[in-house]
């Protein structure tokens, strides 16, 4: 969120491209669902590490997966499907409201984790398996 908020101080009253009232509706749904995934999954980190809640564990391999979907959506309509004539704002200007996912795509935190959170739900229900049987 730091990155996010050094970019809009970056580019406050220079923006790519001119963007009109249309341009500026797509960057706050856009910016707005980066913002919701990003606190989201801090969200369900926090509740993991404090509750211990290890169902939880499939909403944060959702969030990832939306994470990844996200990104590659934008990036495939804004740098294949929007007009070449547009491309300040939509790769430029849009490109903004992704930013609060840029840290995790680059370094591939979205991958890593969900694979990370398939290990430990894939562990959990072993180790459940094996306190079953013990049990029984």
């Amino acid at each position: 969120m730091y990155y996010f908020a050094f970019m809009i101080e970056m580019h406050l009253g220079k923006w790519p491209g001119n963007p009109s009232h249309f341009d500026w509706a797509i960057f706050v749904a856009l910016s707005s669902t980066s913002t919701f995934l990003v606190f989201y999954l801090g969200y369900l980190g926090v509740r993991l590490m404090i509750k211990r809640d290890v169902a939880i564990l499939w909403q944060v391999c959702l969030v990832f997966i939306l994470e990844i979907g996200y990104f590659f959506a934008d990036t495939f309509v804004t740098w294949n499907l929007t007009p070449i004539s547009r491309s300040h704002i939509s790769v430029g200007f849009w490109g903004i409201a992704m930013d609060p996912l840029a840290p995790q795509v680059i370094t591939g935190y979205p991958v890593i984790g969900l694979v990370v959170a398939l290990a430990l739900i894939f562990l959990q229900g072993r180790s459940a398996k094996v306190k079953q049987t013990a049990a029984g």
